[in-house]
């Protein structure tokens, strides 16, 4: 309850009000109190007062009228458990509830108004239609939302869903697997991108465009040139520019909010980004327009503006002029000033309301009308044919997003039936991300810096975003280089001569490479080895090359062997398990594979450990390496260990073994097992 009672200010009693409600007969009927203003049996719930960062007031109201009632218990018990077992914080519970709102949509429309009648074979036919359009990665949000809600309803009802929960196992796996094969993350052409921001500065820099285009251009440049996610451009205030002098030139970096954070108390942290040029010209040239947006108010939108920040946003834009001028009496010099102040505060402010815009929709919706108008200004035919399926496109697929996106002059000129059949290049605010990481691994930038200048929670959400289709690409040509190189023997060629293809008959030029080939097919030879599938052996290869090892899925990656092919150091695999950070399940079923996981790494430690004792300059590959073992350490395997040792004292081992037959080489000898993985968890 650490965090409830500290920051939501919950009932101390709240989780034994939980608690009873799935316990309880008459649950139906009970009523308590969630916070001062907010009971139970609420039809809204709206925890704006916690709302302290002026974020978007809807990722704090949950309006249970938009769902039949049949199914607000069971909504209504995934939100708290949410807050109070899994204390996820309001911006991560408020898309659980929108998708349930979409799951639930759907119900209703198959006539499933009893919470009875939900059966296996409806969530099959809802998950088989939704696969025939929808994403891997949509599939699985639904499939997360699908879990949470039977569980409530299998602890409210006690009915039996277990066959529910394995096809929805089964649904997690065919996304892996899916994801594994596919993956590839969406990185924007360079020849796009630098279109991008080129007609972004040409906006910002346009003093006849309206000052709502031209910050959202500068916002667009933000994102472009640092990486920061939407809602984090959202948040941006002005004042925080900061610059440091080194040697005889200035370098800038900016202040901002992330919401992105380990567990704690709070929301949110104050965090810091480094600005390219065009960056801060963007970030600096918006500043101005939000301080000309607040000069220019006329008097009574400017007595709306700062009434509404008195009261916190409760006042509406709308508020008479008579209205507001009799509520404006007592407000005086000293609090006037404090009030402009933090009307200036924030980069994203509408220039018609002199308020601050909410919400990351807004800024969406933003960015798609900046690529909607400046449809003639691209070249597409600069994008390399290769590229091109990188890009995404959007119609307008509604007559409000017409009149939101083309004025009344143009309305003339088109009508919405024309704009309807059109498509539009884009690219959607996460790529930017993705976009800038890549680049940054790609140059080689060390992976501490990018995880700090990206705020990510780990290096492992940094390898993550690498893996975009250009880089898979490379991996994908070292691997197909090392078989080309590979003789009737299935040892790898170093004689040039008999090496056709002129790139890698320039590296066999090399007398570091061609030695450690030697090396190892001597090795190879001896052994009669499977780089590949002999891990333990080939370990000992590199120790005897010199080499640090770096896992990939695709085997082992050998920076000084595969000299000027595998240039960067390759670090993917712990997006394809489950060591990635976030597909941390609450459940211990996956354990067996995880103490191995385990195992393997430390392996690869220990090797790397002894490599960087014969040479310094491999020392960061070792400490990274020992870093991502102590994070899964902790992270992964404790956690499961913890779940597993509270399902046997309440169930008993045999019990454990009986209902998880993986778990029983673990559950044997558990005790062995946390004494092996203790030092990691220091």
């Amino acid at each position: 309850m650490r965090l409830i009672t500290t920051i939501y200010r919950f009932e101390q009693d709240l989780v034994r009000n939980l608690n009873e409600l799935k316990s309880n007969r008459y649950k139906r009927d009970l009523n308590f109190r969630i916070t001062s203003d907010i009971w139970f049996r609420d039809t809204i719930w709206d925890f704006k007062h916690l709302n302290k960062l002026n974020r978007s007031p809807e990722i704090y109201r949950y309006d249970f009228n938009k769902i039949p009632s049949a199914y607000h218990l069971y909504v209504k018990t995934v939100i708290l458990n949410q807050l109070l077992i899994n204390k996820n914080r309001f911006g991560s519970i408020h898309p659980t509830f929108s998708t349930l709102k979409s799951i639930i949509k759907y119900l209703e429309h198959k006539n499933i108004h009893d919470i009875r009648l939900l059966d296996l074979k409806i969530i099959k036919v809802f998950f088989e239609e939704k696969k025939a359009y929808c994403t891997n990665n949509y599939i699985e949000t639904l499939k997360l939302a699908y879990y949470k809600l039977i569980t409530a309803i299998e602890d409210i009802d006690s009915i039996d869903v277990k066959p529910i929960k394995n096809y929805l196992d089964e649904i997690t796996k065919e996304c892996y697997k899916a994801k594994t094969t596919t993956a590839k993350n969406q990185y924007i052409p360079n020849a796009f991108l630098n279109q991008i921001v080129s007609i972004a500065l040409s906006d910002i820099e346009d003093i006849n465009l309206n000052k709502d285009r031209r910050i959202v251009a500068a916002l667009i440049i933000l994102l472009a040139e640092t990486g920061m996610r939407l809602e984090e451009a959202t948040m941006l205030e002005t004042n925080k520019l900061e610059e440091i002098v080194v040697g005889e030139k200035k370098h800038y970096y900016l202040k901002f909010r992330t919401f992105k954070i380990q567990e704690g108390t709070f929301e949110s942290k104050e965090t810091v980004t480094w600005l390219s040029d065009k960056a801060v010209k963007a970030y600096k040239i918006a500043e101005t327009l939000v301080n000309e947006i607040i000069d220019s108010l006329s008097e009574g939108t400017k007595n709306r503006v700062m009434l509404t920040l008195r009261n916190k946003g409760a006042l509406k834009p709308r508020l008479n002029n008579s209205k507001i001028k009799s509520l404006n009496k007592d407000i005086d010099d000293e609090e006037l000033k404090l009030l402009d102040k933090q009307a200036r505060k924030y980069l994203f402010t509408s220039e018609k309301y002199g308020l601050k815009k909410h919400g990351t929709r807004l800024l969406r919706d933003d960015i798609q009308r900046f690529f909607f108008i400046h449809e003639q200004d691209f070249n597409i035919n600069k994008v390399p044919s290769a590229e091109i399926h990188n890009l995404k496109t959007f119609k307008i697929t509604s007559e409000s997003k017409y009149n939101k996106f083309v004025n009344v002059e143009e309305r003339k000129k088109v009508t919405y039936e024309e704009i309807q059949k059109r498509k539009y290049w884009y690219v959607n605010p996460h790529m930017f991300r993705v976009t800038v990481c890549t680049k940054l691994f790609l140059q080689g930038v060390h992976l501490d810096f990018i995880v700090k200048h990206m705020n990510h929670l780990s290096e492992d959400m940094t390898t993550y975003y690498d893996k975009s289709e250009e880089f898979q690409d490379k991996l994908n040509e070292s691997i197909q280089i090392l078989s080309s190189i590979s003789n009737e023997k299935g040892l790898i060629e170093t004689d040039p001569a008999k090496v056709p293809d002129p790139f890698l008959h320039s590296e066999l030029q090399n007398e570091n490479f061609t030695n450690n080939i030697k090396k190892i097919n001597d090795f190879l030879s001896e052994n009669n080895l499977n780089i590949e599938k002999d891990m333990d052996k080939v370990l000992k290869l590199l120790k005897r090359t010199q080499s640090p090892l770096t896992e990939n899925e695709f085997g082992v990656c050998m920076r000084s062997v595969i000299h000027g092919i595998c240039e960067r150091r390759k670090y993917f695999s712990s997006s394809a398990d489950y060591y990635h950070i976030g597909v941390q399940l609450p459940t211990f079923k996956f354990i067996r594979y995880s103490y191995e996981r385990f195992k393997q790494k430390k392996q690869i430690v220990e090797h790397n450990k002894i490599i960087a004792t014969q040479n310094n300059k491999f020392t960061s590959e070792y400490e990274r390496e020992v870093k991502a073992l102590k994070h899964f350490s902790k992270k992964t395997l404790k956690t499961e260990i913890e779940l597993l040792e509270e399902y046997i004292e309440e169930k008993g081992k045999e019990a454990a073994i009986r209902d998880f037959p993986d778990t029983l080489h673990i559950v044997n000898q558990l005790e062995s097992v946390k004494e092996e993985i203790k030092p990691w968890i220091v």
